[in-house]
Formats: C-alpha cells, structure tokens, sequence
C-alpha cells in the first residue's frame, strides 16, 4: 500500500467508528428480562428503562422472555441496541449445575453494569427459643435433627445456601419441602431462609425471627439484624442482577449505557424502588471491574458446588 495512502485510511476508519458512536442509539433499544413479569429482575429492568430513556434519547423496550431470554440476548447482533437483565444464576452459576446450556455465560456477554445484590435472609418461627444463628447452633446441637428447615430444592439458591450453612455449622437440620409457607407458620417446621422482601411480611407481624441476613454488610431497613458474617467471618451468599450486552458490542456502546446506568442507580428513589423488591445497589463499577468481580464469582461458585457435592 503507498505510504501516503495507509495514513489517510486509518483516519478515514477512525472517523467512521468515532461518527458511528455520536450517532448512537438510533433507535429503541431492547432490554430482555429471562423471567416473567412481576419479578425483581423485572422490577429492575422497567425502572431502568423509565430513567435511562430520557438520558439516552430513545425508548427502551423490555421484553420478557422466561425460557429463551439468555440465549435471545447472546444470539441477537452485538449493535448496541440490545442488553439483558442476568443473575448470578445465568452468568456464574448455571454452568455448574446444568448439563447442557443454549448459551456461553463467559463467552457470549460483555458486562455492563452492576444492578444490586440481592441477599437472603435466615428466619425462625416466633415459637421457638432462638433469637440468632448462636442461639440456632446450641439447639441443633442440643437436639440433633429436631430442626427443621423449608428447602425449596438443592440447585435453588435459597437451597444451597441452607446446606452450606449445615455444613459449615456442623449442625444437623431436617430439610422439610417447600409448601408455600403453612407447615411454617403453623409451627410444624421452624426455619426458612428466602429473599429478604419474601420474608419481610411474616418477620412483620412478628410470625418470623429474622436471625441473619447473608450480604456481606447489614442492610437498611434491617439495622438490628446481623450478617451470617458475623457469626462466620468471610461468610457471603448473595444473588445479583448485572446489564449485560451480546459479545461484540461496540466499546462506545457499552461505556455509554455503563456511564447512564450507573448515573441512574445513584438516584435515590430508583434506589428505595429496588430495595423493595430485594435489590441493593453497591455502587459504581465499570466494565474492566465486572470482568474481575465475574471471575471471581466463578471461583467462588466452583468451590460452594464442589463443597456441598452438587450434581446436575
């Protein structure tokens, strides 16, 4: 190629990409939520769109895809137009525990921004003499296997979390099938461990003793109640919700949305609309920091599956 001629195209290019990116959005953009209405991923995705329109210029469209909603957004063109509400589950977990996946978490998503996290929280019926997790740990030993905690399924978060607790307690707990909550506050079974807005309700009318939550840091409206991590240091199981985008997405695109989103979940009332359906915002991250917080979470979730012998 002429020497002369190179330069010139690689500034031609270069105004061409730089153009491309002043001029996007464009259009509508589509922000696919893989669950159904009605839920905190939903919740999220709706109160996003209604702040990030504005900023960006153009209408954003959330679609609820309960089954194919991951696999729609690593499949759709990397343009910049379409994002995806994930959880901890699509982007970290589910490889662990699912045979086969529609979608690569590490390969087919660029993140984004971080939503919140989502902690759960331990309860004990109000009939029983037990007021935190030490005074939880002395009965079941006391009484080995007279405890009874709800279990909505091993591969469940909530699930996993109770028997991570058993094991690093040692103590013995009955796992008792979910029943929608009757067994439980007709004093038949004695500990549940759900979201904490699942659970807010019952601690509320005072059928529920919140004993712990499982966030790294006590939460808000909770004050009085410990972390799990201060009776086990180190100790944090949370779910979380992250925007991502399709592999391949412009750089400008992404910076752009990472930039607006975090800008929004600063605000305080979109952030009050999150804690009540069980998402706190933990601040801004760019795109490089999500890239190091998701190998890090695929550590963390490697070991809690090879540590409770966990099995698709």
């Amino acid at each position: 190629m002429h020497p002369v001629i190179y330069p010139l195209l690689v500034a031609a290019l270069f105004s061409a990409a730089t153009a491309a990116a002043q001029g996007w959005p464009a259009r509508p953009l589509k922000l696919i939520v893989a669950e159904g209405g009605g839920g905190a991923p939903d919740a999220a995705a709706r109160s996003l769109a209604v702040r990030l329109a504005p900023a960006l210029g153009q209408q954003i469209l959330v679609s609820n895809l309960p089954e194919t909603g991951a696999e729609a957004a690593a499949r759709a063109k990397p343009d910049g137009y379409t994002y995806l509400i994930a959880s901890a589950s699509q982007l970290v977990i589910d490889p662990y525990l699912v045979n086969i996946l529609s979608y690569s978490p590490e390969d087919d998503f660029a993140p984004v921004a971080m939503v919140g996290t989502s902690p759960f929280a331990l309860a004990a019926i109000a009939q029983i003499n037990v007021r935190s997790i030490s005074d939880l740990i002395a009965l079941a030993k006391a009484e080995p296997g007279k405890l009874a905690l709800v279990n909505p399924g091993k591969l469940t978060l909530a699930g996993m979390l109770g028997d991570l607790l058993r094991v690093r307690t040692g103590v013995s707990l009955r796992r008792v099938p979910f029943n929608d909550g009757r067994d439980l506050l007709a004093g038949r079974t004695h500990l549940i461990i759900l979201p904490v807005p699942a659970i807010a309700p019952a601690v509320r009318r005072g059928q529920l003793r919140a004993l712990a939550v499982s966030s790294a840091h006590r939460i808000g409206e909770w004050r009085e109640v410990p972390t799990i991590a201060e009776t086990f240091p180190g100790f944090e199981f949370s779910n979380w919700y992250m925007l991502v985008a399709p592999t391949g997405t412009p750089p400008e695109a992404i910076r752009r949305m990472n930039l607006e989103a975090n800008g929004a979940l600063r605000d305080p009332e979109l952030g009050e609309r999150l804690r009540g359906v069980g998402i706190y915002t933990e601040g801004s991250n760019t795109p490089d920091q999500l890239e190091v917080f998701l190998k890090s979470e695929r550590r963390y979730w490697s070991g809690v599956v090879r540590e409770l012998k966990l099995e698709p």
